[in-house]
């Protein structure tokens, strides 16, 4: 008798031996069908994959292009409040500088009603080029922020362009979906330096004044939820 457990292997000699690829399909249902001939009452009957296919599954709404979530996000513009950079780089004789710089501002936008406190460092012993666009940094979002709010920023301070990631999700009703929006703009730093040294070391520090600054996305992608 044949059993379900020879199936597979059946098939698989089956598609071995064939040529055409219409031929392989053939012996391999002529197959199964014998196996149901033989199985008869001592066993259980082969499940017959040619059953009628499954129904195409309904596709899931949409947020629509001319709902509330759209036109926020079309419409978004983003506030740069209190932008501050400073830098201090001590060098000792014979050892590499100690070089750190950090920036920090906060993040709003008119699509979302919470923020986003945005801070980081940058740390260089070598070549002295601080926040050179390269690198991605996380901010905090802020309270009532929905589940998967996310922003990131890149600031390049040689050429002074900040770079806004924001990821956003939106509902309208049962219908949700998620944006992803970024950003560029230039900043204008105006810094004044300061230097203090002794026979152990020198410490050279960069203040800058804060600036605020506002930008637009470049682009807009939405998705929808799984």
């Amino acid at each position: 008798m044949l059993t379900k457990a020879l199936l597979p292997a059946l098939i698989l000699a089956a598609t071995a031996a064939a040529g055409p690829a219409h031929a392989v399909h053939r012996r391999a249902l002529e197959i199964i069908s014998a196996h149901e001939e033989l199985a008869g009452e001592e066993g259980p009957a082969v499940e017959d994959i040619r059953a009628e296919p499954a129904p195409t599954p309904t596709p899931k709404p949409i947020l629509s292009r001319d709902g509330v979530c759209w036109n926020s996000i079309l419409d978004l513009e983003w506030s740069i409040s209190q932008l501050e950079y400073e830098s201090s780089v001590v060098t000792v004789p014979g050892k590499e500088p100690d070089a750190w710089a950090y920036l920090s501002f906060t993040l709003s936008n008119t699509a979302t009603t919470y923020t986003a406190d945005c801070t980081a460092a940058s740390n260089t012993n070598s070549d002295i080029s601080f926040f050179d666009g390269e690198q991605e940094y996380l901010c905090s979002v802020g309270e009532g922020a929905p589940e998967g709010s996310q922003v990131a920023f890149r600031f390049n301070k040689e050429a002074g362009s900040l770079a806004i990631q924001e990821v956003i999700p939106c509902s309208e009703g049962a219908i949700s979906g998620t944006f992803i929006t970024r950003g560029t703009t230039q900043v204008t730093l105006s810094c004044s330096e300061a230097v203090s040294e002794n026979e152990d070391f020198t410490n050279t520090e960069v203040n800058c004044e804060p600036v605020d600054a506002s930008l637009w996305p470049y682009q807009v992608v939405g998705l929808n939820e799984d």
